[in-house]
C-alpha cells in the first residue's frame, strides 16, 4: 500500500475575533469570526488549523463543519475564498492531488456531486480569484447554515506527495464583501487602494504601505549541510504575517539527517532583516517522540553564492519566540549550506 510519511493540510483562518450576545448558542466566542454581516464559526480557536492531517494514505478523507449565520437585514448570497499562503514540497504540489467538496443541507454546492463537477484544491484556489469568490447559495435574514468541507486524497495518488503540505486562508462573505486578503505590494496601497482592504483595515495609505513592508517577507529553503558528523537536509516555506508573539509569521519547515531522524515544524513566528531570517515553531511530528511538542528556533543567512548559513536549536516556546524577536543566534551553528536558500 502506498503510504505518505506526512500529509499536512492546514487551513489558517483569516479574520478577526468577534463576540455578539445575540448569536445562537451553537457559536463559541473563541471560535467565531465576523465577515461583514456573516458570523462564521470555524469550531477551532483563531490560528488553529481546521485540518491537521498526519499519515494520510491514498483513499483517506477528512471533513470539518463550518457554521454561517446571516446577521444582516436581508437575504444575501454566501461566497467563500481560499488563498494559498504556504506549504512544503516541489512540483507536483500537494494541492494538485487533493480533492475538495462542500456540502450544505445534504446537497453538494461545490466539488463532486455539484454543478461544478469534481474539484482539486488547486481548482479551489483558482476559482477563488473571481471578484466575489465561490458562490455557495443564498442565506436568508437571520438564517443559519452548516457547510461541510471534505478533503479527499485519492487512491490513485503516488509516492511523489510524501512529506508535502499546503497552507491556505479561508474566508466567507456576501457578494462583493469577501475580503481579497492583505496587500501584497505597495502599488496596491496607492490611488485609494488602501480603502479596499478589510482584513486588515487601514486608516491611510501610509499605514497600508507600512503593513506591506512589515509583513511581506519570505524565507524559502531546500538545502543540505553537515553538522555534528551528520548530513542534514531541510525544506521550508515561511513568511511574515499572522502568527503568534511580537513577530508573527506562518509556514512549515521539515528536517531529516543521514540517520533518518526527522521532524516537521508548524512555524508561527518569522522575523527578517536584510538578508537574515529568524523563525520559530512547534514540532508537530517526529520519529523521535521526545521531540514532539518542543519548539525549533532557527536562523538563516542568504549570502547567495558566497556561502549561505543556518543555525538551529530545539527549545521551549518562550525562548524560541524571544530569540526571533531579539534576533539572536540559536545555539547550534553556523553551518554552511548548499542548495536553494532565499531570504526576501
Amino acid at each position: 500500500m502506498k503510504r505518505l510519511l506526512k500529509i499536512g493540510i492546514l487551513l489558517v483562518i483569516a479574520g478577526i475575533l468577534f463576540n455578539l450576545s445575540n448569536i445562537k448558542s451553537v457559536f463559541f466566542p473563541s471560535t467565531v469570526r465576523a465577515f461583514g454581516d456573516f458570523m462564521v464559526d470555524f469550531h477551532v480557536p483563531k490560528g488553529t488549523p481546521i485540518f491537521n492531517v498526519i499519515n494520510m494514505i491514498p483513499g483517506d478523507s477528512h471533513s470539518h463543519n463550518i457554521d454561517v449565520t446571516n446577521g444582516g437585514s436581508k437575504p444575501q448570497a454566501v461566497f467563500t475564498k481560499g488563498v494559498r499562503t504556504g506549504g512544503i514540497g516541489k512540483d507536483p504540489k500537494l494541492e494538485t492531488s487533493l480533492y475538495i467538496s462542500i456540502v450544505s443541507g445534504g446537497f453538494s454546492v461545490y466539488g463532486s456531486g455539484s454543478p461544478t463537477g469534481s474539484k482539486t484544491l488547486l481548482d479551489f484556489f483558482n476559482d477563488s480569484n473571481i471578484t466575489s469568490g465561490i458562490p455557495l447559495g443564498l442565506l436568508g435574514q437571520s438564517q443559519h447554515k452548516t457547510y461541510n468541507l471534505t478533503v479527499l486524497f485519492p487512491r490513485s495518488a503516488g509516492n511523489e506527495y510524501q512529506a508535502k503540505s499546503v497552507i491556505f486562508d479561508l474566508t466567507f462573505g456576501a457578494e462583493n464583501t469577501v475580503p481579497s486578503g492583505p496587500p501584497k505590494n505597495i502599488s496596491e496601497c496607492k490611488k485609494g487602494g488602501w480603502k479596499l482592504f478589510t482584513i486588515p483595515k487601514f486608516k491611510n495609505q501610509w499605514q497600508c504601505e507600512y503593513y506591506v513592508e512589515k509583513h511581506n517577507h519570505k524565507i524559502t529553503c531546500d538545502i543540505k549541510y553537515s553538522g555534528h558528523g551528520l548530513k542534514d537536509q531541510t525544506d521550508g516555506s515561511l513568511q511574515t504575517g499572522d502568527g503568534v508573539g511580537d513577530t508573527p509569521g506562518q509556514g512549515s519547515f521539515s528536517y531529516m539527517d543521514s540517520n533518518k531522524n526527522s521532524y516537521q515544524v508548524l512555524v508561527s513566528a518569522v522575523n527578517v532583516f536584510d538578508n537574515t531570517g529568524y523563525f520559530a515553531g512547534q514540532i508537530t511530528q517526529s520519529n523521535n517522540k521526545l521531540w514532539v511538542g518542543l519548539w525549533l528556533f532557527g536562523k538563516v543567512v542568504d549570502n547567495g553564492k558566497s556561502g549561505s548559513q543556518i543555525w538551529s536549536s530545539l527549545t521551549d516556546k518562550t525562548s524560541a519566540l524571544d530569540g526571533v524577536n531579539d534576533m539572536v543566534n540559536p545555539t547550534d551553528g553556523p553551518f554552511t549550506v548548499s542548495g536553494n536558500l532565499q531570504v526576501q
